[in-house]
């Protein structure tokens, strides 16, 4: 599932709250998070027999990201924009 991010205006939301634009390292947490999600998703539906050690390599490298990512998100209280993909 993949989280959409749409960069807030500065004017006011429906409840008055004034919005601000995402920081850029939140915004590229989550497409890291995002990208890291598929390819750690192609990778593992092909099964650990079929993978070349590159691929394998590759499936612990978009782990490792998803991992940062999540950290990253975590420390800025914005685990709320990978809340769906985190739960599926």
């Amino acid at each position: 599932m993949a989280t959409q991010i749409v960069p807030a205006s500065v004017h006011a939301d429906d409840q008055g709250t004034p919005t601000v634009p995402l920081p850029l390292y939140v915004v590229r947490a989550v497409r890291r998070f995002e990208a890291a999600s598929a390819r750690r998703d192609a990778l593992a539906a092909r099964g650990a027999s079929t993978l070349s050690p590159a691929e394998f390599n590759s499936l612990k490298a978009a782990h490792d990201t998803i991992v940062e990512s999540v950290t990253l998100l975590g420390a800025a209280g914005r685990l709320d924009l990978i809340a769906p993909a985190v739960t599926a």
